[in-house]
């Protein structure tokens, strides 16, 4: 279930904006498509750490790329960026170690559910 805000207004000048300023844009587009949904019902197996869903593993594993972070290590600054967990409705951000255990089990179990997801 999505917990970020749910009647937000965005407005901007371009005066000051950071590279996480398109975030909210893609949490919107997340939330419109209902990709957090999509990937509960598709991607489901059991897992040690229940702070997160594997929904919400997925979803945090997009935002990196989407802020012109090139790998899962540079990762460390969004664990400690309230405004990110606010826009994404994550109640923090995965340690890099979490995030590279979870695409391990992932490509293990599930991999082929994702497919049929993107595919679908």
């Amino acid at each position: 279930m999505h917990r970020g805000p749910q009647n937000l207004r965005i407005t901007a000048d371009g005066v000051g904006l950071t590279q996480f300023a398109g975030l909210s844009l893609f949490e919107h587009f997340f939330q419109r498509i209902g990709l957090g949904d999509a990937l509960a019902d598709h991607t489901r197996f059991a897992q040690r750490n229940n702070r997160y869903s594997v929904s919400e593993y997925l979803q945090a594993l997009l935002y990196p790329p989407v802020l012109g972070l090139g790998r899962i290590e540079t990762t460390e600054p969004l664990r400690h960026n309230g405004v990110l967990h606010y826009l994404t409705g994550l109640q923090g951000y995965l340690k890099a170690t979490s995030l590279r255990r979870l695409l391990d089990r992932f490509a293990q179990r599930r991999r082929r559910s994702l497919v049929k997801l993107h595919d679908a």
